[in-house]
């Protein structure tokens, strides 16, 4: 019975399974099978067609998709592009494919400027100039690993991306890839590199190194201004004022005279006539060289008028700034032939001269903006001319009126895309450098006048941004009731009310997908407290040589509010600070004129016009000052309130358990 158990149990035991027996529990893969399939095979295995064809074809379609919108996240289509290089090599990509990659890639330029700004201005120097480098870097070398050849536009697009951050490393290092590629460059390729190194000596530096960054960005100028001459391409107005912002920061003042003389025919020495050079050239001179025809002088703009004024600023130039300042926004008549009409009457033959044509060349003008003021009157005060500097905020003020005068009778008169915004427009800028000077000086009467000026351009300002607010109002109401009226003639035909909603139904995702592209790419509008002059940027390399007429400008109307918004704030806080340091300066000059009297010594009255002993009981009456007792009186009553404060603060708390 114990054996059968036995045997029994012996049979009723799992028994060990075999080594060529599957284990349906594991995690690894069975020996017995070597590739898995899956649970459904794709349709493309019937049709004939590769499964992996069908991958490289839906990547492409979605790369195609996403670089064809407007606003798409540059890292959604960089991983996109990546994508495709995994599946297939980059010599089956077409060229225009690499070229929209390019530039859908990287943030637009205005992003990543305000990006670096921020950087700036929360004080984190980046390390890196341009982070997206390595993208721009990576798609040009596809590009040239299949032998296509990049085109001048997509050298032209990486050097505005670098311009816009001050990389002109990576600029240089361009502009030899694009030459040693066998590409030409223009007189814009060479215009990106200089407002890359214009714009890298206005962003912040160390103090260390910035004689060693100063020599290198001059050194490179020089470098692209005998480029441009050996290659023969002739000079922009545009170019020649980047390559002054660079030059100025080593010239002398004999240079910059010079480069101001035989670029816009400006001569410091007589900026009310043109230089002998230019002369030459015009027709109504007497005396005609035989050499080789000058030629013409660069158009002189607003911006190289600030350029001039804030270099002779710079330099202590202070009546050469005056006065190129006085007669270079001064619209002078054409030169006459002053040379010949000097020996008119001696010349009297009774036989009349002939006709001399009138000179073809122009003297230099331009008409003065808001940093114009701004750079002349911060100038005037850094060098102690309180007499300059306060005529050229009160100039300033007018020009400020005049303008808003300009632009209400535009507004009645004119429609709103024809109306230019105004030039001048005085800010907090424009009034701090005065009461730097006031303030340095000790000078109350200045410090006063400055408060008062304040005080007239708050109250101008808040009745135009009641005014505009009006018209801005006024206009969004007219353009809500055309579009209702608009909306009403539509006819009602089902066809189309069905067509208009299979195609509302079909373009949401799009829509969404915009949206939050553009959100995601929109740059940070609010102001930033930062010192970075950013004139090097607001320049068009695509202008030719000598433009006809500048670009209009027209006027809107909400970016005019918020500018006249942000200044009434800035100019209140300035205000404010004004009154502060006024009572703070006559507090200390009353005390110290206190302490002369009492000790006895003598102080000036502007009553009595000499210099006398005040008794202290006059001299408390003349500074109002409060007696011994009312202080105490007001101590204590203060004191009292105090306490009693404190009292009911303790009987409101709670008990303690």
């Amino acid at each position: 019975m114990r054996r059968w158990n036995v045997r029994h149990l012996r049979v009723a035991l799992p028994l060990k399974p075999p080594l060529h027996a599957p284990r349906l529990f594991h995690s690894s893969t069975p020996s017995s099978s070597a590739i898995t399939l899956p649970l459904q095979w794709p349709t493309e295995t019937f049709r004939g067609r590769d499964p992996v064809e069908s991958i490289r074809r839906s990547k492409y379609e979605a790369l195609t998709d996403a670089i064809s919108l407007d606003h798409v996240s540059p890292s959604r289509a960089w991983g996109y592009y990546n994508e495709l290089l995994h599946l297939m090599p980059a010599d089956e990509l077409p060229l225009e494919l690499h070229q929209q990659v390019l530039r859908k890639c990287v943030p637009p330029k205005h992003a990543v400027r305000a990006a670096m700004i921020r950087k700036y201005a929360e004080g984190r120097n980046p390390k890196t100039p341009y982070i997206y480098e390595f993208r721009l870097q990576a798609v040009i070398r596809n590009m040239r690993a299949t032998a296509l050849t990049p085109a001048l536009d997509d050298y032209h697009f990486i050097l505005e991306q670098f311009s816009a951050v001050g990389h002109y490393l990576g600029s240089h290092q361009v502009l030899q890839e694009l030459k040693e590629g066998g590409v030409t460059p223009t007189s814009k390729t060479y215009g990106l590199c200089l407002q890359a190194l214009a714009y890298r000596l206005a962003l912040p530096c160390n103090r260390n190194d910035r004689p060693r960054l100063v020599h290198e960005i001059t050194r490179m100028c020089e470098e692209y201004l005998t480029e441009m001459k050996r290659y023969g391409i002739s000079f922009t107005s545009v170019n020649y004022d980047l390559a002054l912002r660079v030059l100025r920061e080593t010239a002398d003042y004999e240079t910059f005279e010079t480069l101001l003389r035989v670029g816009y025919g400006v001569d410091l020495k007589n900026p009310d006539c043109l230089p002998l050079e230019f002369q030459e050239k015009s027709p109504g001179f007497v005396k005609r060289s035989v050499t080789a025809p000058i030629a013409e002088p660069l158009p002189f703009s607003t911006a190289a008028l600030n350029n001039t004024i804030d270099t002779l600023g710079r330099m202590g130039r202070v009546s050469k700034l005056v006065q190129a300042f006085e007669v270079l926004t001064a619209s002078l008549p054409s030169q006459q032939n002053e040379l010949a009409s000097a020996y008119e009457d001696d010349d009297d033959f009774g036989v009349p001269p002939p006709p001399t044509p009138a000179p073809t060349i122009r003297l230099p003008f331009a008409e003065p903006n808001t940093t114009s003021y701004v750079y002349l009157v911060r100038h005037l005060s850094k060098a102690g001319h309180r007499v300059f500097a306060r005529h050229y905020l009160y100039q300033a003020v007018e020009s400020d009126r005049l303008e808003d005068r300009r632009l209400r009778g535009d507004l009645t008169t004119k429609a709103i895309h024809e109306i230019e915004p105004p030039k001048v427009a005085v800010n907090r800028g424009t009034i701090l450098p005065v009461y730097g000077l006031a303030n340095t000086q000790k000078d109350t009467q200045l410090m006063k006048w400055t408060l008062k000026i304040c005080e007239r351009v708050l109250r101008r300002k808040k009745v135009h941004t009641r005014h505009y607010t009006g018209i801005l109002r006024t206009l969004e109401d007219q353009d809500a009731s055309s579009q209702l009226s608009e909306s009403s003639t539509i006819p009602s035909d089902s066809s189309a009310g069905a067509a208009s909603s299979a195609t509302v139904s079909k373009t949401p995702r799009a829509a969404s997908t915009d949206n939050a592209a553009s959100t995601s790419s929109r740059p940070n509008n609010q102001p930033m407290q930062t010192t970075i002059d950013q004139s090097a940027l607001d320049v068009d390399l695509d202008a030719p040589p000598i433009p006809s007429s500048p670009p209009p400008r027209v006027l809107d109307l909400r970016r005019h509010l918020s500018i006249l918004r942000r200044d009434i704030t800035e100019i209140q806080h300035l205000a404010r600070h004004i009154a502060f340091s006024i009572g703070r300066n006559a507090e200390r000059i009353k005390e110290r004129l206190g302490r002369r009297v009492w000790m006895a010594k003598d102080i000036y009255l502007h009553s009595e016009n000499r210099r006398m002993q005040v008794p202290r009981d006059r001299w408390r009456k003349i500074v109002n000052f409060r007696s011994k007792e009312l202080r105490d009186r007001e101590y204590s009553r203060r004191e009292g309130s105090g306490r009693d404060s404190s009292s009911r603060h303790e009987s409101r708390r709670p008990p303690i358990n």
